[in-house]
């Protein structure tokens, strides 16, 4: 099976906040996560989107073959990062 990861740091929004639109997109196709993360109002969605979109292209750019449609979110993890004080 193919896999594409890509990471997004340091990102202004609280772990909890993000961890909310995470949920929603994780288990989804990635077409329909993207889809779904544009409407979404939380200001967490863009980041989100941002990194998918950026796995996509990191497996386009290891795998010149990919059928879009079988692609699925399988995993997004969001860590805290460092305070700011």
């Amino acid at each position: 099976p193919m896999e594409a990861r890509a990471k997004r740091k340091f990102i202004r929004s609280s772990p909890r906040k993000m961890r909310i639109v995470a949920d929603v997109v994780r288990g989804k196709k990635v077409q329909e996560a993207l889809t779904t993360l544009q409407f979404l109002p939380q200001k967490a969605a863009r980041p989100i989107y941002l990194a998918v979109q950026s796995a996509v292209a990191n497996l386009i750019d290891q795998n010149d073959r990919v059928d879009d449609d079988a692609l699925v979110v399988t995993a997004i993890t969001v860590d805290a990062a460092p305070m700011i004080k």
